[in-house]
């Protein structure tokens, strides 16, 4: 294993820092200032993210929001994104779908990535 010459090591401690802030629901505040260098799957996972992808929707990693059990605000406002796999995650959206639950995605197919495989 090759060491890293000290730009690639100060870029790296750089996202290193960042993917930590971003997670941190302390930092959420900090975070609304700073909304450029927020590491979005790191900040998915953050139990405050929805303070601010409510309000910036392009910060939605949806498979990654999906499992972050206090992200019912975030589908209160957006509810076509609510999936199975958020019900399963989520349990508080279920009181919501009974009142709207024309506006859920009840598709099952995950998305093709180039890590699946056809079968039959």
């Amino acid at each position: 294993m090759s060491k890293m010459d000290a730009e690639t090591q100060k870029s790296y401690n750089a996202y290193m820092v960042w993917k930590n802030i971003s997670r941190n629901p302390s930092m959420i505040n900090f975070l609304k200032e700073n909304i450029d260098k927020i590491d979005i799957f790191a900040f998915n996972q953050n139990p405050r993210c929805f303070e601010i992808l409510i309000d910036h929707p392009n910060l939605i990693v949806l498979h990654i929001l999906e499992k972050n059990p206090n992200n019912a605000p975030v589908y209160m406002v957006y509810p076509e994104l609510i999936t199975w796999r958020a019900l399963k995650f989520n349990p508080v959206l279920v009181n919501f779908i009974n009142t709207d639950i024309n506006k859920v995605e009840w598709n099952m197919k995950r998305p093709k990535s180039k890590f699946s495989y056809k079968l039959g």
